[in-house]
């Protein structure tokens, strides 16, 4: 296990990340990676201290892989619409991945990147999947709340709606429908993705994410 500090040019500031890699991968041999994000008001510490997870790494090297844990903040994982310094998506896609694979011995193609994600992160995961093929050929969700952006306002959730609105923009915006995995767009230039497949895993539970 190794806990990581960089600096992250799409945030501008430092951000933090854990990794576990198998106990004695082989020499020369790059091996899968598997980003792991957390749900809302967690940090990169909740996959490794409240699961299991750790195990799927120090399995044999032929199917070990190294388990990526990066810190989101409460951000849902995207660029906030009404926070332009905010970049939490292009902090996961420019700088982090980046990071990564300079750091550690993981295979940068797309056919070994995998990424998983509880609550928060099952939406960011989707989302991400739908927005961006090229990067990951497996997308794992845990009770993704996927309803986040289309939460209309109550007095009940008040404070909760006026904290989305900065980070997905106001009712009815392009960019709040944008980030609807049920209403925005696939990604890529049409043609772009062709022959490009991956796979989805949804889990459901009764978790409400705020």
């Amino acid at each position: 296990m190794q806990d990581v500090s960089f600096h992250s040019a799409a945030l501008n500031r430092q951000m933090s990340y854990r990794v576990f890699l198998p106990a004695n991968p082989p020499a020369g041999r790059k091996l899968p990676a598997i980003y792991l994000l957390h749900g809302n008001g967690g940090t990169y510490l909740n996959w490794s201290n409240y699961s299991d997870v750790s195990k799927y790494a120090a399995l044999d090297s032929s199917r070990g892989a190294v388990l990526i844990m990066p810190q989101g903040d409460s951000s849902y994982w995207v660029n906030a619409a009404l926070k332009p310094q905010d970049r939490y998506e292009d902090y996961l896609t420019h700088d982090l991945i980046p990071d990564v694979e300079a750091r550690f011995p993981v295979d940068p193609s797309r056919e070994s990147r995998a990424i998983v994600g509880v609550s928060m992160g099952g939406y960011a995961a989707i989302k991400l999947a739908l927005t961006r093929p090229d990067l990951f050929v497996f997308v794992g969700a845990i009770s993704p709340a996927l309803d986040v952006p289309s939460r209309r306002f109550t007095f009940r959730r008040a404070s909760q709606y006026w904290r989305f609105r900065t980070i997905f923009g106001p009712w009815g915006s392009a960019g709040r429908k944008a980030a609807d995995p049920f209403r925005g767009k696939p990604g890529g230039k049409p043609g772009e993705n062709r022959g490009q497949t991956g796979r989805f895993q949804l889990v459901g539970g009764n978790s409400c994410s705020n």
